[in-house]
C-alpha cells in the first residue's frame, strides 16, 4: 500500500463537490461547530479528512464513504449540549439523525448514529464495521 498524507484534504473536496448533501452538511456542521481549534469545525474537518483518506487506503470500494464522511463531520456536534449525564457523542448521535434527513444525505441516520457512538472513545465503544 502506498503511504497516504493523512491530513490531505483532496480526496475528501473532490467527494463533498460531487455530492451537494455533503456541502450542505459541512455549512451546517460549521454554524453548530464549536469557536475552537480544540473541537471546533477545525478539528471535524481534520477527522473527516483522515477517516476519508483511511478509509479509501484501507478498504476501497469495501466501505461505504457516505456513511464514512456523514459521522466524521458529525461526530462532534453534540459538544455543545455536553453536560453531566448527556457525553457528547450521545448527543452527537441524536443530532445526527435529526440533521441528516434535512441535507439529503443518502445514509441510514440510525448506522451513521451507531457509527458516532461505536468510535467514542470516552463510552468505550468499539467499531462493528469497517467505516
Amino acid at each position: 500500500m502506498k503511504p497516504i498524507n493523512l491530513l490531505s484534504c483532496n480526496g475528501l473536496r473532490g467527494f463533498c463537490a460531487e455530492r451537494p448533501w455533503c456541502t450542505r452538511l459541512l455549512a451546517v456542521v460549521r454554524s453548530l461547530a464549536l469557536p475552537d481549534d480544540v473541537h471546533g469545525f477545525g478539528h471535524v474537518v481534520r477527522v473527516a479528512c483522515m477517516a476519508y483518506n483511511i478509509a479509501v487506503a484501507e478498504y476501497g470500494d469495501g466501505v461505504d464513504l457516505n456513511l464514512v464522511v456523514a459521522a466524521a463531520l458529525l461526530h462532534d456536534v453534540g459538544r455543545a449540549a455536553e453536560r453531566p449525564g448527556l457525553h457528547h457523542a450521545v448527543a452527537s448521535a441524536e443530532a445526527a439523525k435529526a440533521i441528516l434527513p434535512g441535507v439529503g444525505a443518502p445514509v441510514d441516520p440510525e448506522a451513521v448514529a451507531r457509527i458516532i457512538l461505536e468510535h467514542s472513545f470516552s463510552l468505550g465503544g468499539r467499531p462493528g464495521s469497517p467505516e
